[in-house]
């Protein structure tokens, strides 16, 4: 199914919303749901057997580090009588959903960025004949930006835990730091096998481009648990249509 019903010019940047309407139509395809199912499905039965015979540990870690933080600690050392105790459960289960959910879509964004991009790659690439591929990027290139990228959002996951507990900000916080990971694996993968080592760069810092709204909308499909299957193809498509759209505009641009 080709994006070709939305009429697009070709030549042309497109907008995030263009890239992931093209990316559903991608996306509905047995290949891609296959890809889109199996790494989640996957990665939820072995975290979850992880926390099922290590549930004990995780809460009490859980319980440890919550009374080490500000606003929510108090409540891990009030008296059961207080109501300290059935708070401190409900934070401490919480927060090992949360990890729990985070962990499986971490897993299987960095099995698609590093194995699943290149056969996603192909699949898009139908629609965008006329582009020569100039191989800027490598496998090598994709598992170490990869890993870096992962390290960082877990990093940066731990220093931001508290602000998880604010009010609103707790909801952002997540999410903003997993749209920057979207960002910073699928745009490398995107664009390795089409652009060359400088387009690459060019088009990575190209102001014009908007690589974590890209991003930032991917993580908004994991706040819907029935699109949590189709977050990480759904995503990794749409940063194909995006790169491929705006490596084609740059080429077009560098001719005129």
């Amino acid at each position: 199914m080709s994006f070709d019903t939305l009429h697009h010019p070709p030549g042309k940047t497109i907008s995030p919303l263009a890239a992931y309407q093209r990316a559903l139509l991608s996306q509905l395809q047995p290949a891609m749901l296959a890809l889109a199912f199996l790494p989640v499905l996957v990665f939820a039965v072995l975290w979850g057997a992880v926390f099922w015979f290590t549930w004990g540990w995780w809460l009490g870690a859980f319980d440890t580090l919550l009374g080490m933080l500000p606003w929510v600690g108090q409540w891990f050392f009030h008296p059961a009588e207080q109501g300290g105790n059935w708070f401190a459960m409900l934070l401490a289960g919480t927060l090992g959903v949360v990890i729990y959910v985070l962990l499986v879509l971490v897993a299987a964004l960095t099995f698609v960025g590093i194995f699943g991009m290149p056969f996603m790659l192909r699949h898009v690439a139908a629609d965008y004949p006329e582009l020569e591929r100039r191989h800027g990027g490598s496998f090598k290139g994709s598992l170490v930006n990869t890993l870096w990228a992962v390290f960082w959002f877990v990093l940066l996951s731990i220093v931001t835990l508290p602000l998880w507990f604010v009010p609103l900000l707790g909801w952002f916080v997540p999410l903003l730091l997993f749209g920057l990971l979207n960002a910073r694996v699928l745009r490398y993968d995107a664009l390795s096998e089409h652009a060359s080592a400088d387009e690459m760069i060019v088009l990575a810092r190209a102001p014009r481009l908007y690589w974590r709204v890209l991003g930032f909308g991917g993580a908004l499909l994991n706040v819907v648990p029935l699109l949590w299957f189709l977050s990480t193809t759904l995503t990794g498509l749409a940063f194909i249509h995006y790169a491929l759209a705006a490596l084609a505009a740059h080429r077009n641009q560098s001719k005129q």
